[in-house]
């Protein structure tokens, strides 16, 4: 016979022979073992309820395995997002950086020369290139007409535009470095491979 079907025959007898509520307003009903049926309790209104090992709440040892698991994937985790983060802002330089390029060739456009204007005046970036991102309090890059020593590199017919880390900011310790962009488009950082170009840029 199933346990279910031991249950409802052994159901009206054990109810019969039930002690009186205890202090929580529970039943007892004790020998029910002879069933194959875990012990179960009856509250002041007659329902009846199975007690199952393992309800009450979770062991000091199963709280630690959630905490190591938690541990584990936040190790895993946080780095990524910091490195997204990081990414996101150097799109931001490399945004900069495209876009002043782009002043410096309609500067030349009007002056026949990068360096300096008809007048002789030396070329300076507007002051919403020369820094990112161009929105927001916090800047991450100063935008500048250097190369990676940090020397000015602006002739008639060339330059070389650079995005230097702020120090100070959490984009100070970015793995790529300097970013740099020259007239003719070519794209390069200022740290020793890896990472590559390619993978800043990217």
């Amino acid at each position: 016979m199933k346990a279910a079907e031991r249950w409802t025959m052994a159901l009206p007898y054990r109810l019969w022979n039930l002690p009186s509520l205890d202090k929580e307003g529970w039943r007892a009903a004790p020998g029910w073992f002879e069933t194959g049926i875990p012990p179960v309790k009856q509250d002041r209104y007659g329902t009846m309820w199975r007690r199952v090992r393992g309800e009450g709440g979770f062991s000091l040892l199963e709280l630690m395995i959630v905490v190591a698991v938690i541990g584990i994937l936040a190790a895993i985790a946080y780095p990524s997002y910091q490195d997204s983060v990081r990414k996101s802002r150097r799109a931001d330089a490399k945004s900069v950086l495209l876009n002043a390029a782009q002043w410096m060739e309609r500067f030349y456009t009007e002056n026949n020369r990068y360096h300096q204007n008809r007048a002789g005046t030396a070329v300076a970036l507007p002051v919403g290139l020369t820094q990112a991102p161009i929105e927001g309090g916090t800047k991450y890059y100063n935008i500048s007409l250097t190369d990676c020593a940090g020397a000015a590199a602006v002739t008639a017919n060339t330059f070389t535009l650079s995005a230097v880390r702020i120090a100070g900011t959490a984009q100070a310790n970015d793995r790529c470095g300097t970013l740099t962009l020259t007239n003719t488009g070519v794209r390069g950082v200022c740290v020793a491979a890896p990472p590559t170009a390619d993978e800043c840029w990217r």
